[in-house]
């Protein structure tokens, strides 16, 4: 299978670059994968901004492509990628990432990025796992009673209770949970550095103290990545 690297200003997906991937990548590979040229073609997206072009929707049309958007808020459930793709890459993509630091002291170079993610998509990206994540999302085989009742309900509050950190929990911790104005976490890995403030959260939970902000944090945070002092 053929591959192409893009790159954008700001690291992220734009309308350019989508409607090159969806004309130079997902056209050529799937039509040529259709040999009777009768199939339907039909691509299943979300429906992120760059998803939603002239461009991208004339393009479909003039090829026999059918679009279809998931609806909002469902592709926890509905996107294969979600549902059972992304979560096995993410994991090996975390532990490599891992490794290298632990092996070098060093974040993983620039220059080695693609090598090191095509090695995790050959181990992840499997034909076993992609068919499970269409199978339980209930596109294919289709079902139309994968889901619950519970899966329609409204999405109900899970953090109603905080446990208070201990004393050495309270000590150890960066900074900024005594000072609430400087970084809170400042990981050594460079896929979760990034700067939050207090007065950030704080705005965002405004019916929770401090105290039980910071516990929240420490239960969940400092238990899954590591913290640079």
């Amino acid at each position: 299978m053929d591959f192409s690297v893009s790159i954008s200003p700001n690291g992220w997906t734009d309308d350019f670059l989508c409607t090159e991937w969806f004309k130079k990548s997902f056209i050529p590979q799937t039509t040529a994968q259709n040999t009777s040229g009768k199939k339907p073609i039909l691509l299943i997206y979300d429906g992120h901004g760059s998803h939603d072009t002239s461009a991208l929707c004339h393009l479909a049309q003039d090829n026999n492509i059918t679009l279809f958007c998931l609806p909002p808020h469902t592709t926890h459930k509905l996107q294969p990628l979600d549902v059972g793709v992304f979560g096995p890459f993410q994991s090996g993509w975390i532990d490599r990432c891992d490794k290298i630091v632990e092996d070098t002291g060093e974040e993983m170079p620039h220059e080695d990025v693609v090598q090191e993610y095509m090695a995790i998509w050959q181990v992840t990206f499997k034909p076993t796992t992609i068919i499970s994540a269409f199978c339980k999302s209930g596109i294919k085989p289709l079902n139309l009673d994968i889901f619950r009742d519970e899966d329609y309900a409204p999405s109900i509050p899970t953090s109603t209770a905080a446990h208070v950190p201990s004393r050495a929990a309270v000590e150890t911790a960066p900074v900024a949970w005594r000072h609430g104005h400087v970084t809170i976490f400042d990981f050594c890995s460079s896929r979760y550095s990034y700067i939050e403030t207090f007065e950030r959260e704080k705005k965002k939970y405004l019916d929770i103290n401090i105290l039980k902000l910071s516990a929240r944090y420490i239960e969940v945070k400092c238990n899954r990545m590591k913290i640079q002092h």
